[in-house]
């Protein structure tokens, strides 16, 4: 926090030289005990944190050639190059990687290489008789079982699993910073993922792995579109790692790393498009994901039954339920995201694949005993389902809508916030199914927004910013036509805690008002709201679809009134005079 304020001040360029001339001297010193150079490289790369790509660029390759700059203190076959072994220089090349983005490009080559070679590093075990100590004090040891040798003494040299650690920690950063322009190191790296993705000694390793796969083939992918990428890159990755990928969800022990790989490889379909697996990799994929949540949930619900029965009182029962209720969250977690990536990718081709995989293990969630976090995951995936999922999907709107509808009444704000979202979603896509209770509907959306005050926590305003854009939904579909609720809705606005929200309900009023649902009069009674909407629409988003729909609800704003407010709020209002100049 000093660096940055200090590095934020006029004196950083009295800083980044004496840092430079730190670096520099320090090269020179035959050694280094205390590793003060790594901690120098550090700090320099959190002052390019601190003080952002433009103000760093003029000393990025002073930096670098003294960041890259083997020590004096290393020997032989180290004088090559620099020590990629130090997680300091690791750490600092990919900070630094990060927020230069594009300029970094040229130092590329220089570490790549032995990057690659760290994440891609071994480490040395050696098993020995119970009694015999490590013969090197690098090491951890433990004591386990071993088939066939009984138990065995098992030593795992630590300095090497940090360093691979870190350099698969790094590997991701500069993916993430350098976006397509890692694209020339793209087939080396993915053989090094994909090792990294069966590395059973450290689950980071592996979740940091299949992380920067999604993450590889997003850039890849971005690049293709923009033509600075050759075409097929991201596919023939995919096609490369995709089995190893799919695997994890069949291998993996750790329930939050199984939730992870399932997010990911829902990021992977929505780049690649629905080419990217067949029918039967998608179901073969539905059926693993859908197995980790059944075999933790069932361990969940069997401890939680044990625990009801049991008379006393036991911390290591509770404990360990909460250790399995966190695992089930991580799990519903990434199957939400898979489920959503799925449907968005394959629409309604999915919809029999995830009913008969995913919706029958999901259902043991859908219950008002279920924890908040589990209620509301389980909520949000069936919500993404049925939006993405086309007419097979809205066929699921009856049996969900009573469930739904009832978890609009839970005191926990983050299952109000999944339940209002459905209730929208729900009558966009079936609206005849949600016509016979929309009366019931409306009254707890409205209730959600009327009990939430100015005071509350962000979760509750969220819960409240969603039931005002399902409400204005509702409406768009002709379920309903009330002006004076129409006014209560839009006096809400702006929706500056959900800006998607607050675009969808811009949206919803131009059609209301395009539909004769919203007079002229209503407009003029909540202009200040309108107006208000529309410029965090504008300021959150420059698409053009932004700026289309700003400028049409401006458009049914009386002239007189937005005059008035633009000269009283010329400096509030400069974006939208510029909008509709």
């Amino acid at each position: 926090h000093l660096l940055q304020a200090l590095s934020s001040s006029p004196f950083f360029e009295t800083f980044i030289q004496a840092f430079k001339g730190m670096l520099q001297h320090l090269a020179a010193q035959p050694t280094d005990p205390d590793n003060v150079r790594g901690k120098a490289m550090e700090c320099v790369s959190f002052m390019a944190e601190a003080v952002g790509r433009a103000m760093f660029k003029p000393y990025l390759h002073d930096v670098m050639t003294l960041l890259l700059t083997p020590g004096a203190q290393q020997s032989g076959q180290q004088q090559q190059g620099a020590d990629l072994s130090s997680t300091y220089l690791l750490q600092s090349c990919a900070r630094i990687a990060k927020i230069m983005q594009e300029d970094f490009k040229p130092f590329l080559p220089h570490i790549v290489a032995p990057l690659l070679a760290a994440a891609n590093e071994i480490p040395e075990v050696t098993i020995t008789d119970v009694d015999e100590q490590p013969a090197s004090d690098l090491g951890t040891s433990m004591v386990m079982p071993i088939k066939g040798l009984g138990r065995r003494r098992i030593t795992v040299r630590t300095d090497t699993l940090q360093t691979k650690v870190a350099a698969v920690n790094a590997l991701h950063s500069i993916i993430e910073g350098m976006g397509m322009h890692f694209a020339p190191y793209v087939a080396q790296t993915a053989e090094v993922l994909q090792n990294c993705l069966t590395f059973q000694m450290n689950a980071d390793v592996r979740d940091t792995a299949v992380t920067a796969v999604s993450e590889l083939i997003s850039n890849c992918s971005e690049g293709q579109k923009e033509g600075a990428v050759a075409a097929g890159t991201a596919e023939s990755l995919w096609k490369h790692v995709r089995g190893s990928m799919v695997n994890v969800l069949e291998s993996e022990k750790d329930a939050v790393s199984a939730g992870i790989a399932m997010t990911s490889i829902g990021e992977c379909m929505e780049c690649l498009g629905p080419s990217c697996l067949s029918e039967q990799e998608l179901t073969h994929a539905m059926n693993l994901a859908a197995k980790c949540v059944h075999e933790s949930t069932t361990a969940m619900l069997k401890l939680k039954n044990e625990h009801r029965q049991g008379d006393d009182e036991d911390e290591d029962a509770d404990d360990e339920l909460d250790e399995l209720m966190d695992e089930v969250e991580a799990l519903l977690d990434g199957i939400s995201d898979l489920v959503t990536s799925t449907a968005k990718t394959f629409k309604e081709a999915c919809v029999p694949i995830v009913q008969a995989s995913v919706l029958p293990v999901i259902g043991n969630h859908l219950s008002p005993t279920s924890s908040p976090a589990h209620l509301s995951l389980a909520i949000c995936l069936v919500d993404d389902l049925i939006q993405y999922g086309g007419q097979p999907a809205a066929q699921l709107v009856p049996s969900v809508l009573p469930i739904v509808l009832e978890a609009l009444k839970n005191s926990e704000s983050e299952v109000r916030r999944a339940a209002a979202y459905g209730l929208g979603v729900f009558a966009e896509q079936n609206k005849e199914a949600v016509r016979p209770q929309v009366q019931y509907v409306l009254q707890g959306l409205m209730a959600v927004i009327r009990t939430t005050g100015a005071a509350a926590l962000q979760d509750e305003i969220l819960a409240k910013d969603n039931a005002v854009s399902a409400a204005f939904k509702i409406g768009c579909t002709g379920l309903f036509a009330d002006s004076e609720i129409f006014k209560e809705l839009m006096r809400t606005l702006p929706l500056v805690h959900d800006l998607e929200e607050n675009d969808e309900s811009i949206k919803c009023i131009v059609k209301l008002a395009q539909a004769g649902a919203l007079s002229p009069a209503d407009i003029e009674a909540t202009a200040s709201h309108c107006l208000d909407a529309a410029k965090e629409s504008v300021e959150y988003s420059s698409s053009d679809d932004n700026k289309n729909q700003a400028r049409s609800l401006l458009s049914l704003i009386p002239a007189g009134v937005l005059q008035s407010a633009f000269a009283q709020n010329g400096e509030k209002y400069a974006q939208l005079q510029k909008l509709i100049s």
